[in-house]
């Protein structure tokens, strides 16, 4: 898994740059972590969130039925779910910067530049993975 750091940040400011270049500020998009062992379900997800004009207007859960959550349930705590593509941007900004080489890798979309799957593993510490897999983008009409 992985990529170097040079390779990574060049891909990401490509990516940024197709986000910013679309012109979109009014979106839902899902996010969920598929290596999440949590034991609450609005910290693996999945989680729709509604953003307007860049901000985090409302989140969904869209999970199985656990912790007493169901599917539609609104989500108010806070969760690395609970995100909007800028916030997930800044995500991957910190990891190419700080994780050790090898231990992820990031894939973006064509179209729109935004990050679609993001999967990190370091070996060397105990419980530190994560892997963020995005879906069900819809941009939408601005108010």
């Amino acid at each position: 898994m992985g990529q170097g750091r040079e390779s990574a940040k060049a891909e990401l400011a490509e990516a940024k740059t197709r986000w910013v270049s679309s012109g979109i500020t009014s979106y839902e998009i899902r996010f969920r972590d598929e290596s999440c062992f949590c034991l609450y379900g609005p910290y693996y997800g999945p989680i729709r969130n509604v953003v307007r004009s860049g901000k985090l207007k409302a989140s969904y859960y869209e999970g199985v039925k656990r912790d007493g959550y169901r599917f539609g349930r609104k989500v108010r705590i806070v969760t690395a779910l609970r995100a909007t593509v800028e916030d997930v941007f800044l995500r991957v900004d910190r990891l190419v910067d700080t994780a050790p080489d090898g231990t992820y890798q990031v894939k973006y979309d064509p179209t729109y530049g935004f990050p679609v799957d993001i999967n990190f593993d370091d070996p060397a510490r105990d419980d530190e993975q994560w892997h963020l897999v995005t879906d069900g983008f819809k941009p939408l009409k601005a108010n």
